[in-house]
């Protein structure tokens, strides 16, 4: 207390914003107090003689509570580059100064300029502690507690791979697919025939499943990691192939030797057509043509050949077609007739012989008029006896091989030689 005339004669203090007053029964000019829990007034009493006494002015001393730095609420985990979340701050006594954050796991810490008792985050790629500088008037400053925002990788399917990339249709065979270099939990394994509408495979849930597939099949996996979104892989396509056909080869044919062509067409084959196999001897032994398409040529041959098509469904056993012939008959050789080729008078007899000749004899023919016309005998043996001939006279035989044209024989001359009588002699 300064600047007071007279003696003090009580210190009174108030705790009631001055409703009711204490007597502290201190005298002295100063007032000291200490571990005050709530606002308190003082004041002094002064008398000077028989004045009357005066109390001074009033002072206030204030007491703010010590109260708490509050608790941000929550800690709690998040994925990887792809999150988002509001930190709140609550239960806190005083004013707040700045949020800070850290990523080094506390031991530095970043001011962020933010008044408000929540705090925003995104997209954190690394584990981040967020707290709070509070201050209480007189009571100085303090930190909240921390919040720590975990960080775990994203989802990952990984790549998948498959022991086959294609399946022969009607077979046991099985394919295993497998992914690698996953992260998180395998959630489900998925089949479609389709690439666009996708079933569940039930009971699939280990990073290798094994199928057994009647269809072409597009397969993929869905792995989840934590609270991270799902992550889709590639999907893969195991291909069931139909069974090799060879088809059908339309049809046997005879030609003549040497003068021969044609077309062998295939129809009707299921796979990829590998080739021509063509045989000598009977279908004992084949030997591959380079033609891989539907259809052959033949042309100019000399002996009977046998023809098969050799097919493969991708990878399944390869199917032969059925096998055609081309018979091949041997050129026509008409041959050459043999013959005394003179005779006498009428009373003759002789064999012609055709010898020589390849094929079938078709008819004999003979002709009295040098060979301008020919008349059939209507005999087909290699044999023809003749007799009684009067005059010269041609003979020729016609010989057809198969399918091939027939031939004619050179012309056999077959002359009459006239017989002289006595009579005739004596004229």
């Amino acid at each position: 207390l300064t600047g007071y005339t007279g003696s003090i004669l009580n210190w009174i203090y108030s705790t009631n914003g001055g409703l009711t007053w204490t007597s502290t029964g201190n005298t002295s000019p100063s007032q000291p107090f200490s571990g005050l829990t709530q606002t308190t007034q003082y004041a002094a009493v002064v008398q000077n003689g028989v004045c009357p006494p005066d109390t001074s002015s009033i002072a206030t001393v204030f007491v703010v509570q010590a109260g708490s730095t509050g608790t941000i609420i929550k800690d709690t985990t998040v994925c990887e580059g792809s999150n988002y979340g509001i930190l709140t701050l609550t239960g806190y006594t005083g004013n707040i100064i700045r949020w800070e954050i850290s990523q080094d796991s506390g031991i530095t810490w970043i001011p962020i300029n933010n008044t408000s008792n929540t705090q925003a985050y995104s997209n954190l790629t690394k584990p981040t502690w967020f707290r709070v500088v509070i201050e209480n008037g007189p009571c100085g400053s303090g930190f909240s507690d921390t919040a720590m925002i975990g960080i775990i990788p994203a989802s990952n399917a990984g790549v998948l791979y498959s022991s086959a990339t294609s399946l022969c249709a009607g077979t046991s065979d099985s394919v295993f697919v497998w992914t690698t270099g996953y992260t998180g939990t395998i959630s489900s394994w998925q089949i479609s025939t389709n690439g666009t509408t996708w079933n569940t495979i039930p009971g699939a849930n280990d990073d290798t499943v094994k199928l057994q597939l009647t269809q072409t099949s597009y397969i993929r996996v869905i792995v989840q990691n934590g609270p991270c979104s799902p992550d889709t892989s590639n999907f893969i396509i195991v291909y069931v192939n139909p069974q090799s056909y060879g088809g059908l080869l339309l049809q046997n044919d005879t030609v003549c030797a040497e003068i021969n062509s044609g077309y062998l067409y295939l129809t009707g084959w299921v796979g990829t057509i590998v080739g021509w196999e063509i045989s000598t001897d009977g279908g004992l032994s084949w030997f591959m043509l380079s033609n891989s398409t539907d259809t052959l040529y033949y042309a100019g041959l000399t002996q009977t050949v046998m023809y098969r098509v050799k097919v493969q469904s991708d990878n399944c056993p390869p199917a032969y077609s059925n096998v055609v012939t081309i018979y091949v008959d041997p050129m026509t050789n008409p041959g050459t007739i043999y013959t005394s080729k003179e005779v006498c008078g009428t009373l003759n007899s002789d064999t012609l012989i055709l010898q020589g000749y390849t094929g079938s004899i078709v008819n004999w023919y003979y002709s009295t008029n040098n060979g301008q016309t020919w008349t059939p005998i209507n005999w087909q043996d290699d044999s023809l006896p003749i007799s009684g001939i009067s005059q010269t006279t041609w003979y020729i035989a016609e010989v057809k091989s198969g399918v091939c044209p027939p031939a004619q024989t050179p012309p056999v001359i077959i002359k009459v030689c006239l017989l002289y009588t006595s009579d005739a002699a004596d004229e």
